[in-house]
């Protein structure tokens, strides 16, 4: 947890796609 300035939104897709991947390996097992 690193407070970074102006890059909210990025970290916010980057914790996305960390959840769809997660989902998607659920779904594949």
């Amino acid at each position: 947890s690193e407070p970074v300035v102006g890059t909210g939104s990025s970290r916010r897709k980057a914790e996305q796609a960390a959840a769809e991947q997660a989902l998607k390996k659920l779904e594949l097992e």
